[in-house]
């Protein structure tokens, strides 16, 4: 038997699973050759190759499907709090965004470079001083501009990263409570409320006899009634499903 996680919250819950999903999709992102170590060797053929790759991954819904890991509450974990999360799902589409925008990036900063070295190559074997110099400020001035629009690019990944998570985790989590929800509604049948009400009142009509009973209280004669009704209802509705 499976030896259950105990945290206090949640958010401490599903920020510890996030970790093993991300460890346990690691594992896969190596196999593809798409890991950080593997992508920072690759030239610009082999990340052209990868941009293909991952794409395909994206588009394979087998894949994906595969590639789930569900943790749910008081099977794989418990939470002292008191709140509507029953569970959590991590998928590795999550994931194959950090090495696509990775591949995306680094395959433009490796034309760009080489169209630069091209364009200073050019550059070096002009005679004239004046137009040389104005090339090389160009150069340079397109070197700075393109290093601001990767440090901006690699700040609108991060973000657009941390937004999908939120939404898949507001996704999941009303998926939950919608579940909880439709079994609440199916429990609250009208014929399961009105058997519930009424071996409650029965119940607590009983207690109160034998109690009158003990005491030598003659009862009152509308919970007697009161009494016999719900008991004859219950001997009919049991009668009925037989």
């Amino acid at each position: 038997m499976t030896n259950l996680i105990a945290f206090g919250t949640s958010a401490e819950a599903r920020k510890y699973f996030k970790h093993k999903s991300y460890e346990t999709f690691q594992f896969v992102l190596e196999y593809y050759k798409l890991d950080d170590k593997s992508l920072e060797k690759m030239d610009l053929d082999e990340l052209k190759e990868s941009k293909i790759r991952i794409r395909e991954l994206f588009l394979n819904q087998e894949f994906l499907q595969t590639h789930q890991l569900h943790f749910d509450r008081d099977i794989h974990y418990t939470v002292r709090e008191d709140d509507s999360v029953v569970g959590f799902k991590f998928t590795i589409f999550h994931q194959l965004k950090k090495p696509h925008d990775y591949i995306m990036k680094r395959i433009t900063e490796l034309e760009q470079t080489q169209s630069v070295k091209s364009i200073e190559k050019l550059v070096e074997e002009i005679n004239d001083s004046d137009l040389k110099e104005r090339f090389e400020d160009q150069i340079n001035e397109l070197k700075e501009a393109n290093k601001r629009l990767e440090d901006e690019l690699s700040s609108i990944g991060e973000k657009k990263v941390l937004f999908a998570e939120e939404i898949e985790f507001s996704k999941h989590r009303t998926e939950m409570m919608e579940k909880k929800y439709n079994i609440f509604l199916k429990f609250l049948d009208k014929e399961s409320v009105a058997s519930i009400v009424g071996a409650i009142l029965l119940l607590l009509m009983g207690i109160s006899l034998i109690i009158m009973m003990f005491y030598k209280i003659n009862p009152i004669q509308i919970v007697q009634s009161a009494f016999l009704l719900i008991l004859g209802y219950f001997f009919g509705h049991s009668k009925n499903n037989k």
